[in-house]
């Protein structure tokens, strides 16, 4: 039956496996994470599987070997402390390669003397395990041990002072776990052996590197441990290895030893391969909503500059096409036939400017959620015919025919006239854009308990694929990008607006070349009006 120190070493050598591949997982580039998981491969490897191993055998030369090759992971464990408290929590200052080979030196001389009685010279087996007697050069390994951690220590004391609040917290987890591996691995394994008593150097050494490994482990991740989900996964998979860990107690042979290990081992493998998982989601996780909260601050700040903008531009847009049009209309004398095209053609620019401006000033007000809607009695026919009334110059400027069918009369609507108004003139006006020759014609009816709008250009026409996408925002149609003229707002604005109607805009078209219909469907009785005369009653 396997002692308890023993099982115990066992236990802690595989929880000091996991938690260096779950540190490893969580930052594989990361200097820190690779030094610590070094920590814990080299005194899980190095010093406490030669101790277990040491005191499952009974055999003399086998278990002076093993105890011999104990030696290995203190000598070596000291000097990476010593560096990694040069690079945690951050790299405190540049690190002198030559200053930190020489503090391996000494580990190397241990390694190559390992063989020799100066580091143990003797051992003999007990009940409890294997006892030894430590060698001439096992003082100066204290003496190397200790001498590393204290410098260690002075290094973190010094990057305490300089660190953040959540940096010093993570510093004094590493001191607590320095403190309780030095208290008890050196009084287990440098002093009491040194006075001739090693029977708790077995269940010293585990305790020493558990507490090291664990407190670190919990600095280095701390924000990532306090995840619910990664403490459950935890638990779950500790607890297995415990359970695998305490089967290997019931073991008859060295065979069913070795197979208990082996399955322990894999298990372990499994586990750090799922939690790299799900430390790897909860990153993705943070990672995207760190993005969505910049792009939330760029999209309002793209919205601010837009409203900004487009209300200093409005105003003087404004007062030029006043001028431009009493200039046109006489109001400051007759003027030259041949200066009236070129002022129609300004007019016509400051005209698209306008509409540009104020297509952009609606993105803003949509996106930052600052619109208003303000519904009073339209008659449809009415707003139309005022639009098209505006829009006659360019028509005619471009040689097309518009024509308006009104089959019937029609019952007011209950909308927002500034914002229908602005629907209908964006489409009339891509219209009359896209359509070098030919004809417009806009019909309006009654269809049951809604108006419809169709609006019907002999133009450019549009694919299917542009039928699908053309509302969205700074989409325009194949054929239409050959025009400079367009921003692939003005589409999704009205889009928008008409949804706030409760309304329907689609459109129509054969194929390139073969015109395009615009539809837009408005209720006659609309939510508003609805809510409005419910309340009434």
């Amino acid at each position: 039956m396997i002692s308890f120190p023993l099982f115990f070493s066992i236990f802690v050598t595989l929880v000091d496996f996991l938690l260096g591949m779950l540190v490893l997982a969580n930052g594989p580039r990361n200097r820190i994470n690779k030094v610590f998981s070094s920590i814990t491969f080299v005194g899980g490897a190095l010093w406490l599987t030669p101790v277990f191993i040491s005191d499952i055998y009974k055999d003399p030369n086998i278990v002076l070997f093993w105890t011999q090759m104990a030696i290995i992971g203190p000598s070596f464990v000291a000097p990476l402390f010593l560096y990694f408290s040069k690079i945690f929590p951050f790299k405190r200052e540049k690190i002198i390669t030559h200053v930190s080979i020489l503090s391996f030196l000494p580990a190397f001389l241990f390694l190559f003397l390992i063989k020799s009685n100066l580091n143990v010279e003797s051992v003999e087996i007990r009940d409890w395990g294997a006892e030894f007697t430590p060698g001439p050069l096992y003082n100066a390994l204290l003496v190397y041990f200790v001498t590393c951690f204290a410098i260690g220590i002075k290094n973190l004391l010094i990057s305490y002072k300089k660190s953040t609040k959540i940096q010093k917290d993570q510093i004094i987890y590493v001191f607590l776990g320095v403190f309780f591996a030095i208290l008890i691995g050196g009084i287990t394994n440098l002093v009491l052996p040194i006075v001739g008593y090693s029977r708790l150097a077995t269940l010293g050494s585990s305790l020493a590197v558990l507490s090291f490994v664990v407190f670190s482990t919990y600095a280095i991740m701390k924000h990532y441990l306090m995840n619910i989900k990664i403490i459950a996964i935890e638990v779950f998979l500790f607890s297995m290895i415990g359970i695998l860990v305490f089967q290997t107690t019931l073991a008859n042979s060295f065979f069913e030893l070795m197979i208990s290990i082996l399955v322990t081992v894999v298990f372990t493998f499994t586990s750090y391969l799922l939690i790299r998982k799900s430390l790897n989601e909860i990153k993705y996780r943070e990672r995207l909503k760190s993005i969505n909260k910049e792009l939330g601050k760029l999209s309002q700040s793209k919205s601010e500059f837009f409203s900004i903008a487009s209300h200093q531009l409005r105003a003087p847009l404004t007062i030029v096409k006043g001028y431009i049009s009493m200039v046109l209309e006489g109001d400051y004398g007759k003027i030259p036939e041949e200066a009236k095209e070129p002022l129609n053609n300004v007019f016509q620019s400051n005209e698209r400017l306008i509409s540009l401006v104020n297509e952009f000033l609606n993105l803003s007000r949509l996106e930052s959620g600052k619109i208003e809607v303000r519904f009073e009695s339209v008659a449809l026919d009415d707003l139309i015919k005022d639009v098209v009334k505006e829009m006659k110059v360019s028509v005619d400027a471009k040689g097309l025919s518009l024509s308006i069918d009104v089959p019937s009369p029609l019952p007011e609507i209950i909308a927002d006239k500034q914002k229908i108004r602005q629907v209908i003139l964006n489409i009339i006006d891509n219209a009359i854009k896209y359509t070098d020759k030919g004809w417009i014609k806009i019909r309006v009816e009654k269809d049951g308990l809604k108006e419809r709008v169709s609006i019907s250009d002999s133009g450019m026409g549009m694919t299917e694929k542009d039928i699908d996408s053309v509302f969205e925002i700074f989409t325009r149609a194949r054929a239409a990008q050959s025009h400079k003229e367009g921003s692939g707002v003005g589409l999704y604005v009205a889009k928008k607006f008409i949804e706030m109607h409760n309304g329907d805009i689609k459109i129509e078209s054969q194929g390139e070349g073969k015109g395009t219909t615009f539809i837009v469907e408005l209720p006659i009785l609309n939510k508003h009006e609805k809510d409005t005369k419910q309340g009434d009653n």
